[in-house]
């Protein structure tokens, strides 16, 4: 599970790029939740301290390759009915 500072960036870098629709909501929720801290950690040192523009695309990029093998669980679908 990723901190909120993380999840709260990476849901702003989908929706500035398009990909965060309220018909993918769990799609979304579930990327947040399964993304590496790790990951998310090493996009927004690129982003903040480089200066890097390209970390949306990392991002969006990531979340495409997602959603295409994203399957549906349970806790998904209750936060899509919400």
């Amino acid at each position: 599970m990723l901190p909120s500072q993380s999840r709260y960036f990476l849901g702003h870098h989908l929706q500035a790029h398009g990909l965060y629709e309220m018909q993918h909501n769990g799609a979304v929720h579930d990327f947040i939740r399964k993304c590496s801290p790790d990951l998310i950690l090493m996009l927004r040192l690129y982003e903040v301290e480089l200066g890097n523009t390209l970390t949306g695309e990392i991002i969006g990029q990531l979340f495409i390759t997602f959603k295409t093998n994203y399957v549906p669980t349970e806790y998904s679908l209750e936060t899509e009915l919400q």
